[in-house]
């Protein structure tokens, strides 16, 4: 079984030798994308109850920086959600701890944006309007998320210091 496994990595390492993630330094191919050089774009997203065994949701984000993915996630949630808005505020929360850490890193090595968002906030794009409502603190009910506090504190706080930009896809 993992001869058959091995043989058949081989055979698709052969047949996409010509693909690849491409990065750049060019700031009209990265303009083109509606993207800026040392800019760190992000996405996250999460199914809802997706693996049949443990009803547990799936998260996932990537993080693009010059026109090529930097980092990604995808993984089973630790935790059992209620419903889409707590797995996407889970899914939120993982990828804006990364988010905070990769920022860290590259204000460490002086790495300068050649153009900032809003407030030298990251994009982060979501495509569920009741987790923005959750971390930017806006309309949503406690008692509905109340045990994912920590993590929608941490996601507010992230906001509020201009950390992060949520924006709705």
């Amino acid at each position: 079984k993992h001869l058959q496994a091995a043989k058949h990595t081989l055979r698709y390492l052969k047949g996409t030798v010509g693909l690849g993630i491409r990065y750049t330094r060019d700031v009209t191919r990265l303009l083109a994308r509606d993207q800026h050089l040392n800019v760190l774009y992000t996405l996250s997203d999460s199914d809802f109850a997706g693996c049949k065994d443990t009803s547990r949701s799936t998260s996932g984000y990537m993080i693009l920086m010059n026109g090529g993915v930097v980092a990604y996630y995808s993984g089973r949630q630790s935790t059992v959600a209620l419903c889409t808005a707590m797995a996407e505020t889970i899914a939120l929360a993982k990828l804006v701890v990364k988010v905070k850490h990769m920022r860290a890193i590259l204000f460490d090595l002086q790495c300068r944006q050649e153009q900032t968002t809003v407030i030298n906030s990251t994009c982060v794009w979501v495509d569920n309007s009741a987790a923005i409502a959750v971390a930017t603190g806006n309309d949503f009910t406690h008692e509905t998320v109340k045990h994912v506090t920590v993590k929608v504190r941490f996601l507010q706080e992230c906001v509020q210091r201009g950390i992060i930009l949520i924006t709705y896809i």
